[in-house]
């Protein structure tokens, strides 16, 4: 678990965690063999550990084990335990190589779009958590369009009913 920084940046400013851009906590499941399976991407205020203790208890079994950097929030986090004895560069690999993958693909399929990212941040995660369910993807885009409901305008009726 880490945080990363997004949005446009001021000049002149603090750089880091100080800085007045979108905070997003970052969390990484990974399976036995250190691959990630689960990530989840959130927009929060800060990072105080009221906040980060506000993630773990939406997205993180109780009683895992949460490896970061040693951010002075994470040891005081609740129904987890904090490793950060050996933390080294690259420790947290999947995590930033997770920020760095929204980063580019909110650069390079919604052109670096500003405002609420939450929604980017959901559309990325969705994909990234599904990337090896492809054999169902027919099924779950059939079911989606299937119990969809849209609100056709009077005009599109009669395009429909002419064709």
């Amino acid at each position: 678990m880490d945080e990363a920084n997004w949005g446009a940046s001021k000049h002149g400013k603090k750089r880091g965690r100080g800085i007045e851009r979108q905070k997003i906590a970052v969390a990484v499941s990974r399976d036995t063999n250190e691959h990630p399976l689960f990530l989840r991407l959130l927009i929060n205020p800060d990072v105080k550990t009221s906040t980060l203790q506000n993630v773990v208890n939406s997205c993180v079994t109780l009683g895992s084990t949460i490896e970061c950097d040693g951010y002075k929030s994470y040891p005081k986090l609740e129904n987890v335990s904090v490793d950060a004895s050996k933390y080294e560069i690259g420790d947290l690999k999947w995590v930033h190589f997770a920020i760095g993958n929204f980063k580019s693909f909110l650069l390079g399929t919604y052109h670096g779009s500003c405002g609420d990212y939450q929604p980017y941040l959901d559309d990325f995660c969705s994909r990234f958590n599904r990337r090896f369910q492809l054999g169902q993807l027919f099924t779950r885009l059939s079911r989606a369009v299937a119990t969809s409901f849209t609100l056709l305008s009077q005009a599109d009726t009669q395009l429909l009913q002419f064709n």
